[in-house]
């Protein structure tokens, strides 16, 4: 690899660094729903129900206000969300895929 070369992957890595810290600050994806593997025990919001981690268990989640949904009480509140990177990337173990499902550029 070339010094030019390093030097793009230097300016795109602080660039890349720059914006998720503006975002982190602003909170721009904390009050969206997310998708998401349930990682430790928890109950749904609404209606109560366990939420129990597990292979292809997941939950509806929203960071500000702290908010959980089985994804049933998700779909009946018509709640569009998106999956998470977290998602995303054990969707792509699960298939048995090595590359990540979301490019980081």
């Amino acid at each position: 690899m070339g010094y030019k070369r390093r030097q793009q992957v230097r300016k795109a890595n602080a660039a890349r660094i720059r914006e998720q810290k503006a975002s982190r600050a602003t909170g721009t994806s904390a009050g969206k729903w997310w998708l998401t593997p349930i990682k430790r025990p928890a109950s749904c919001n609404r209606c109560g129900g366990a939420l129990r981690p597990g292979v292809g268990r997941n939950c509806v989640y929203r960071r500000v206000p702290e908010t959980i949904y089985c994804c049933i009480c998700a779909e009946n509140l018509q709640i569009s969300y998106r999956p998470s990177l977290r998602w995303e990337q054990a969707a792509a173990k699960a298939r048995g895929s090595k590359a990540s499902p979301r490019r980081q550029s």
